[in-house]
Order: structure tokens, then sequence, then C-alpha cells
């Protein structure tokens, strides 16, 4: 048998065993034989039962005188280069591929690539040093390290060396060269830079010179207008305070006029049943609480500055259980917490009595009387009933409550240290407007003294409160402004006697007569608001009589809305 074939693997005649190179890709089974178990080195057909065997295979089986290894009997064979040819086309990696070689190629290439190309077969030197080295290393050995070389080849080498440090050392100078260059063209630019600059600050220094004369001859102008003016500011106070003394009818108070600067921040909680808009509104400090609201019974929580802490529905118009989770958050709150209540659309359904008296704990009494599809307004400081504001309505009347709570917190209310006054108003309803004056405290030791109109007089009234804080008094009285003429010279006579705080409760429009007279009544008082009251309108205002400043003004134009001023007064 002939043995063709690459270096690459040589398989001992006398031994069987195909290829065992470094396939690029994993070689087909029918190309491998089927004793050795790998792909064939000079494959043979057997005509016995057609299989092919490698050669080398072949020749140990016909040395032992073995049949056929597959059917067991006799055979002759025949050489098969057509898949010998199949087998040289499968691509192998070199044989030094371990050594760094990343050739890969035919496999009856790799033999010439071994042989001749592979930079990774060792290579004895030429010389005769003894030495084995790769390929690729062999010219360095040979021409630079090699103790056995040629002196013609060593000076050679020196010469080559020096030749290649010479080219670099005149590239490095020709570098440093044109460096040198750029930087003095460089260093000429910006001396022209610098001569530049140097003339636009002379320039600038002699017009701002210039300037500077100017603008002090325009101060010492602007000195003798201040000092001008200074004394006109001085002439026109002067006149304001002899017009304050002529016009001054009332006594003056300093801790109140003190305690009415105190801003208020508004809480305002809107509720639309089924008929009414089917809605539900929170406002404070003027803007409109984010979230959304859903059917049934809605709450906001707000610390004691009136910032918001937390927000829940529940759907007690579908779900009891909503009624019982209602229960669990109302109770889960700390006392002193500022809460809303809104309906919207409706709550009644599936409202518990549980559920009903949790409001009632909070001070909500109308809560009761709430129907199918009824609008509910509350605000409540929890574990203070007293203190709390709600409103009822059927049909298409919303119901509002507007809250007032001090900028400062509601610290000073709960702890005992003041009390509160509470004005509520109503406009004009088919069944009679309704104000209200209560001063309410958080001790056990002080009366409240409450008013409502309703039970003295359906509608035309104001209602005012003279409350005095060192003796814990509120003083109540009614004024029919719309129709006695008499209530309204008593009203204007109380004001001029100088009462320390005055609440008023609108229920109606006023009495033509009385209506400037009252407006300038208002207007010395701070109100804003006392020329926009129209018929029906709901209005209530707490001040003093000894400032300007009004310290609580709220009014609507809705027909039902409660509406309370809640400004603690310091004892």
């Amino acid at each position: 048998m002939a043995d063709e074939g690459v270096k690459g693997r040589q398989p001992d005649p006398l031994q069987f065993g195909g290829y065992d190179n470094d396939f690029v890709d994993p070689v087909s089974p029918k190309l491998e034989c089927p004793v050795c178990l790998l792909p064939f080195f000079n494959p043979y057909l057997l005509d016995c039962c057609g299989i092919k065997i490698c050669g080398p295979c072949v020749q140990m089986v016909q040395n032992q005188e073995k049949p056929c290894p597959l059917c067991k009997q006799d055979f002759n064979s025949l050489i098969d280069k057509a898949t010998h040819r199949e087998v040289l086309d499968l691509k192998v990696f070199c044989s030094n591929r371990t050594s760094g070689c990343d050739w890969k190629g035919e496999l009856r290439y790799l033999e010439k690539h071994v042989n001749k190309e592979c930079g990774w077969v060792e290579v004895e030197c030429s010389y005769g040093c003894g030495g084995r080295y790769p390929r690729h290393k062999l010219k360095n050995h040979e021409q630079d390290e090699c103790l056995e070389r040629p002196l013609e080849v060593s000076l050679t080498s020196m010469d080559r060396k020096m030749s290649a440090r010479i080219e670099a050392l005149e590239e490095k100078q020709m570098k440093q060269e044109e460096l040198v260059n750029a930087l003095e063209s460089r260093l000429v630019e910006k001396e022209e830079e610098i001569t530049k600059l140097r003339l636009m600050i002379e320039e600038k220094q002699t017009k701002d010179g210039d300037l500077l004369q100017e603008m002090e001859a325009k101060l010492l102008q602007n000195g003798e207008d201040i000092v001008a003016m200074k004394a006109k500011i001085k002439e026109l106070e002067m006149k304001n305070v002899e017009k304050k003394k002529t016009g001054a009818k009332r006594k003056q108070s300093k801790s109140f006029h003190e305690e009415s600067e105190e801003s208020v921040n508004e809480f305002k909680v809107h509720s639309g049943g089924f008929e009414a808009g089917k809605c539900s509104r929170f406002t404070t400090k003027g803007y409109l609480i984010p979230g959304e609201s859903k059917r049934g019974i809605n709450v906001v929580v707000l610390d004691s500055y009136g910032n918001l802490s937390h927000r829940e529905s529940f759907d007690t118009h579908k779900q009891v259980k909503e009624s019982s989770r209602f229960c669990e958050f109302i109770n889960g709150l700390q006392g002193g917490t500022v809460i809303g209540i809104a309906v919207k659309d409706d709550a009644k359904e599936c409202l518990t009595e549980p559920a009903v008296n949790t409001i009632k704990y909070l001070g909500g009494t109308e809560i009761v009387h709430v129907k199918f599809r009824s609008s509910y307004a509350l605000v409540a400081i929890v574990g203070y009933p007293s203190y709390t504001l709600e409103a009822a309505t059927d049909g298409d009347i919303p119901a509002i409550v507007s809250y007032l709570l001090p900028a400062s917190g509601i610290i000073n209310i709960l702890n005992g240290q003041s009390f509160v006054v509470k004005v509520i108003s109503a406009g004009y309803l088919e069944n009679g407007g309704m104000g209200e004056i209560q001063a309410v405290h958080s001790g056990s030791s002080f009366m409240v003294t409450c008013c409502p109109l309703q039970t003295v007089c359906v509608c035309n009234n104001i209602c005012v409160g003279d409350i005095d804080p060192r003796h814990r008094s509120l003083r109540l009285k009614l004024y029919d402004v719309c129709d006695t003429k008499k209530d309204s010279d008593t009203l204007e006579a109380e004001f001029t006697q100088g009462s320390s705080i005055y609440g008023f409760a609108k229920t109606n429009r006023i009495k033509k007569e009385f209506r400037d007279s009252f407006h300038d009544m208002m207007e010395a008082l701070g109100s804003k608001f006392h020329k926009e009251v129209e018929h029906s309108s709901s209005w209530v205002f707490i001040g003093s009589s000894s400032n300007n400043t009004p310290v609580a003004e709220v009014m609507d134009h809705k027909a039902k809305i409660a509406i309370a001023a809640t400004f603690p007064i310091p004892f």
C-alpha cells in the first residue's frame, strides 16, 4: 500500500490509526474509521461488506490473519482515493497551535506549513552552535546572539543596529526642532495678544474714570432728592397719624393686635352627591390636594399645620367591608389630627351603624340625616368633637365646609391655652338660612356659649360676637339688618363703642338704608369681601375694632355652605 499523507500525522504502517490532528470543525462520522474511530488515513474499501478502513488498520488485520472486523469474512482490499481526498479537504489547526501558531488550513497543506512556514517549529542553528530555536527567532539568534556566527555577520549586525539608532536619533531631533519652532511661533502670538489686552485695559480705565465722575455727580443729585423724599414721607406720616387720631372711636388692644397678624390656612371640603355633580374635592392653602376621589367616603388627613399627610377612599355604597375598613382607619388616627371627609356620588347604601358611630365620635351629628345620594362634608380634629364642622344636603345642592387653621398650628388650641372663635354661616335656603357663633375651649372649665340664628329668626340676620379673652366670655347679639332700621343703627353704635373682636354670620341681604354705613364699618375693620356679598351669599368675618387687619374672612355664593373661622384667642 502507498503511504500518501502529510507530516502533521504520520502513522506507523505497523500500527493502526487515522489522523489525530486538531480539526477546525467536527468530522463527519462517514469519514471516520470504524476500527480506530479516527478520520481515515489512506482508507481502503473491503469487498466482503463494503466498509472502509484506514490503511494501517487493514495492515494490522491482515498481519494478524483475521477476517473482516464487521462481517467476520475473508476480504480483499482496494485503496479508496476519493474518500482520502475528502479527508484531505478537511481544515485543521497547526500542530504547534498550543505554542502560539494561529495557522489553519486544509489537511493536505499542513505538511508544507510545518516544514517551511510555521514560525513555532524548532530549527537547529545553521552555524553549528547546537542550539534549537523557533523558526521566527532563529534569524535574530544567528545575527545577534550566536557565538559561532562569522565575524562579518557580527559586524553587519552591529552596523545595522547603529544605523537604526542614528536614524531614530535624527528623527527625534527633527521632531524637537519642529516643536521648538511651533512654541516660538505661539510665544510671538501670545505677546501680540498681551499687547492688545494692555491697550484695551488702558482705554477701558480711561472710560471708567469718566463714567465714575458722572456717577458721583448723579449720586450727589440723588442724595439731595432722597433727603427731600424723606422729608415728604415724614410729613405724610404725621398727617396719617393725625388722621387716625381724629377718626379713632374705639379703644386699642395690643394683645389682640399682635395675634391678629397671624395668617391662616383655609382647608375646604366639597361634597357632591349623585345629583350634585358626583364630585369630591379638597383644597388647602389655596391649592387642590392631589389624588383621585372615588365613590363613597373620601378622607384626607392633614398635620397640625395644614399639610397633606394621607389620603384614602372607602366605597361604602357597594361593600359593607369598606365601612369596617373606614372604622379601623379613623380609630388608628392620633388625637389632634385634622381630617376632612367628603362623600362622592353615594355612601349610604352599605354604611353600617359602627361607621355612623365613628363619624359621631368625630363630632358629626348630621350623618344620621344623610340619605341615599346625599352630599356630606365634614372637617374635624380627632379627639375634639366641639371643633367639628359639617354640612349635609340633598338633591342638586353640594355640601361645602371651609375651615380656617392657624398657620402656626393648632397646638395652642389643643393644650387649653386658648379658645376658638367659630363662626358658621349658610346662605338663604328654602327652610331658612342659618348663622351661628361659638367660643369653644378644650378645657372643661370654660362654659361654651352658643347662639344659633335659626332658633331665633329664620333669616335676614347678622350675628355679632363681642369676645373678651381675659374673662373667657363671649357676648352675642342678633341684628336684623334687612327689615329693621333700629337694629341697623344699634349695630353701627355697637361698632363705634369699640368691642374687642367681631364675628359676623351673614344669612341674607343687608338693608339698603344701612348698606353704605355698613360697608364703611367693614372697610375700617379691614374686610375684603363685604362689597361682594349678594342675596343668599354665605359670609363670615372675624376682626378687631382696634385693628384694620382681619383675623379671618371667608365668602361664598353657594346656596349651601358652612364656614368656620377657627382662630385661637390666648388668655
